[in-house]
């Protein structure tokens, strides 16, 4: 347990001989699993800065290799474009990498006017050879939605956990349909798969912190996803259904 939750535990609990004083409060079962979370999610997040701060090194040189390798293949043959999008991948990760760091020491990116299409289109970039290898078409409906003040890298993030979410959820191929609209009150984007869908079960739980549907997952993604969509005025709704796949929406009030 780490010296800060120790001294927090303490102040609740008071301290005797014993460990405590006589007639202090206990905490019941569901504040110690909260405290215990909390201690979990700190772990987590020093474990992830020292890996985000060990795998710059190495994400730059990979890089490098990659946009040399780009520069030496000729014309436009599939090998070029394959380069191409593992060098923005490669890219995407060391901002991510960036922005773990930034986040850890308290700092942010710069918060400027960007639309939801300029985010998505980002994230879009990054998926479209995964979507063509798995046999999912990516299909665009941009409409209109204006500008808003928001730390781009953080809601592309957002963008690129849902579209991978999606993919996932397709393996045997599918449509991958994003739209983006709004009106007097709000905007939004929306995300939809043609996937198998999801249980109100799982619906329910989706975004607790640790739950995850996946072998190889976190349980994290869309959890954090919430938090920086709530950071900036915005908020993450599902709707799902089994076999008729799911819509994950990106929705913003206009500010008045």
């Amino acid at each position: 347990m780490n010296e800060t939750l120790r001294r927090l535990m303490e102040r609740l609990l008071g301290k005797t001989e014993d460990g405590r004083l006589p007639g202090a409060p206990s905490l019941d079962g569901t504040a110690m699993e909260a405290l215990l979370r909390l201690e979990r999610l700190a772990q987590i997040g020093r474990m992830t800065a020292a890996f985000a701060h060990d795998a710059r090194t190495p994400m730059h040189v990979i890089s490098s290799a990659l946009e040399t390798m780009a520069a030496g293949a000729g014309g436009r043959g599939a090998a070029r474009v394959e380069l191409r999008a593992a060098q923005r991948s490669s890219k995407k990760l060391l901002h991510m990498l960036n922005d773990i760091l930034d986040f850890a020491k308290g700092e942010r990116g710069p918060i400027k006017d960007h639309t939801l299409e300029e985010a998505a289109e980002a994230a879009l970039s990054l998926v479209e050879t995964t979507c063509s290898k798995h046999g999912i078409a990516v299909k665009r409906l941009w409409g209109r939605t204006p500008a808003t003040k928001f730390h781009l890298r953080a809601i592309e993030g957002v963008f690129y956990n849902v579209f991978n979410n999606a993919i996932d959820a397709m393996p045997d191929g599918g449509s991958l349909t994003v739209k983006t609209a709004s009106n007097k009150k709000s905007f939004w984007a929306s995300v939809r798969d043609t996937g198998g869908g999801m249980s109100p079960e799982t619906l329910a739980r989706l975004s607790s912190p640790g739950f995850t549907t996946k072998e190889s997952g976190s349980g994290m993604g869309l959890y954090l996803s919430r938090q920086i969509l709530a950071e900036s005025g915005g908020e993450l709704d599902f709707e799902s259904q089994e076999g008729k796949g799911t819509t994950v929406t990106l929705r913003f009030k206009r500010k008045t």
